[in-house]
């Protein structure tokens, strides 16, 4: 699909642990997390992100397709 996995590319912000699969990582669980592709929460994200202005046109359709397979496969193994 051509989608990696990769470290947490900011782990200062805490993003993995304000998660809601911590609970199962603290616990012994593989509890991965998955991000459809920003590095961190940014201004340009916080702009729209649970906001009015967060429209569904701007989405890639195709991209979150791929990213949505790898999700569903990598659940498999």
């Amino acid at each position: 699909f051509g989608l990696k996995a990769i470290d947490d590319p900011a782990p200062e912000q805490g993003l993995f642990d304000r998660s809601d699969n911590v609970s199962f990582a603290s616990k012994g669980v593989p509890a991965p997390t998955y991000s459809t592709g920003f590095d961190a929460f940014d201004d340009e994200i916080n702009k729209y992100y649970h906001q009015p202005s967060d429209e569904a046109d701007s989405l890639d359709y195709d991209y979150l397709l791929k990213f949505y397979q790898g999700y569903v496969l990598s659940g498999r193994l």
